[in-house]
């Protein structure tokens, strides 16, 4: 049986992991599955003007907002789990996570991304992985369909 930590980031990242899971479930045993939202800490500046209990409220509402796509598919699959919101720097928050958890492997989903993004996505996995001492599995969110907007690719006719 292996325990899996699902790293939430967006509900659509989040979702994509979690369906990633539930087929897993299908063919082996889980043991016990996880979901961690890794929540940036505010800086000192901003910390100034408001309390902890506003600071901890907003970063608990915005950690139960990114699990939410990934509960819903892990409640329709019938699959227990347990959630944790933490604050911190995310590879170091991750990967310190699934010490504590004893997982075996780390499950995060990837959206489709800009430039930037890529290169953060990039720097962060990059870091994870050195870090981590159990596998990292990547999950590609499904694409988007574009052309019922009217978006055509660049080099189409």
């Amino acid at each position: 049986m292996r325990n899996l930590l699902i790293v939430v980031d967006g509900p659509s990242q989040a979702e994509a992991a979690a369906r990633r899971v539930a087929l897993l479930a299908r063919s082996e045993e889980i043991g016990a599955i996880h979901l961690l939202s890794v929540q940036a800490p505010f800086s000192r500046y901003i910390a100034r003007f408001l309390n902890r209990s506003t600071i901890r409220s907003f970063q608990r509402d915005e950690g139960v907002k990114a699990m939410a796509g990934a509960r819903g598919v892990l409640d329709e699959a019938h699959l227990p789990y347990t959630a944790h919101i933490r604050v911190g720097r995310p590879a170091e928050t991750i990967t310190q996570a699934a010490t504590e958890l004893g997982v075996h492997e780390i499950v995060i989903g990837v959206d489709e991304l800009g430039v930037l993004d890529h290169l953060f996505l990039r720097f962060l996995v990059a870091r994870i992985v050195q870090l981590a001492e159990v596998p990292v599995l990547l999950v590609k969110t499904p694409r988007r369909n574009l052309t019922t907007r009217g978006w055509r690719p660049a080099f189409s006719r």
